[in-house]
């Protein structure tokens, strides 16, 4: 049977078939006997966390990881045991914005979760926010209920680096794992209620990124939106 199959098959799919046992029994070897390097991600993930700051130039936050499931409804319920917090314009009282950051190791495809949570979810066309510091490429979600409608705004940073795409993210955990590095990476995501259109939503939370930016201690700000 096995000869049958062969002889179907031409020079190029065999070298390729070839090649991925090849890949498949290198990587076995990596896993399982070249020694270990210890993951240390996780310890400055959370000295990171803890350097976010409070107050910037106009916004004011409070954590609200406690009380997360009431917060906005069901939306929130599997955040309660990772970082959230929510700030407010103090130029602007009642404009806010709803701050979240995961282990990029940890965390689910926002919309998936969104969808779980009773929400319809659209996702729109990334953008590329023009900031003060650089330029930042990120992913927006649109999820709307019978009650609310929200805009949420993320992106992935592993390393230092912005992942533009959810598959390279995918990629690059899938290396990290397979050869046990030290990583850190997060995903920081923005919600905000959409009160008026998607663009002057996009627009204050442009504003609250550069804040936060300034008030971030300058190592640590690679960490949050790469280098």
């Amino acid at each position: 049977m096995s000869q049958k199959i062969l002889s179907g098959l031409n020079k190029k799919d065999i070298f390729g078939m070839g090649l991925a046992i090849l890949i498949t029994l290198l990587a076995l070897y990596v896993v399982y006997f070249i020694p270990k390097v210890k993951y240390e991600g996780k310890s400055i993930t959370s000295e990171i966390l803890e350097k976010i700051p409070f107050n910037s130039r106009v916004w004011q936050g409070k954590d609200v990881e406690l009380e997360a499931n009431q917060l906005q409804g069901e939306v929130y319920n599997f955040i309660s045991k990772i970082f959230a917090r929510e700030y407010e314009n103090t130029t602007i009282p009642g404009q806010k914005v709803f701050l979240v950051i995961l282990d990029a190791g940890n965390f689910h495809y926002p919309k998936v979760c969104f969808t779980g949570a009773g929400f319809k979810s659209e996702e729109l066309e990334p953008r590329e926010l023009n900031l003060r510091q650089a330029k930042l490429k990120v992913h927006l979600i649109l999820n709307e209920n019978n009650k609310e409608k929200l805009l949420s705004v993320y992106w992935i940073c592993i390393d230092k680096q912005v992942v533009p795409t959810w598959a390279q993210q995918k990629l690059k955990q899938l290396y990290y794992s397979l050869f046990n590095k030290k990583r850190v990476g997060l995903m920081v995501r923005i919600d905000i209620p959409v009160k008026e259109d998607i663009d002057k939503s996009v627009e204050v939370i442009k504003g609250f990124i550069e804040d936060i930016y300034q008030a971030t201690p300058e190592q640590y700000r690679e960490y949050l939106f790469g280098l």
